[in-house]
This record gives C-alpha cells, structure tokens and sequence, in this order.
C-alpha cells in the first residue's frame, strides 16, 4: 500500500467520523441549551483573579497533594478499621 493510498483512507475516515459525530450532535441538540449564560466578575472578583494569576506566575502556590497532606487524618488512624466490641 503506497504512502498516497493510506493519506487517502485516514483522510476518508476522518470525514466519515465527523459526519457520524454531527449526526450524533444533532440528535442530542434540542436538549441542551445553544448558550451557556456567563456571569460577569464583579471588581473585587476581578481582583482576586488577578491576585491569584500573580501569585501562580510567582511559584506561590500549593500542589493538590500539599494540600491533601495537610488535610490528612491528625489523629492517626488513617483509614484503619476500629474493631468494636459487642454489648451481648
């Protein structure tokens, strides 16, 4: 199979691909929304927007598992099952 023929079969799968997609799209349209409504930022909203990125930019910021570690269980049973005892 030249190299000419294979460019050819990906580009025709493609196309098919996306007219099943639409297909699919339309089918599923009149049950979502055309637009989702956006609020707008108020001025302090903004600001900490703004705050926020200028610390990102500036490394001051704290990985997920930073602050899975500091939300961790204190009192170190740690997903441990207690046995209990029955009252018969």
């Amino acid at each position: 199979m030249t190299t000419a023929l294979k460019k050819e079969i990906q580009k025709l799968a493609r196309e098919s691909f996306r007219e099943v997609l639409q297909e699919e799209l339309v089918k599923f349209q009149p049950h979502y929304p055309h637009s989702i409504p956006v609020d707008t930022a108020t001025a302090e909203e903004k600001r900490a927007i703004a705050r926020g990125r200028k610390d990102f930019v500036e490394g001051k910021y704290h990985s997920l598992s930073e602050v899975l570690h500091e939300m961790d269980n204190k009192f170190g049973y740690h997903g441990q099952k207690i046995s209990r005892k029955n009252s018969r």
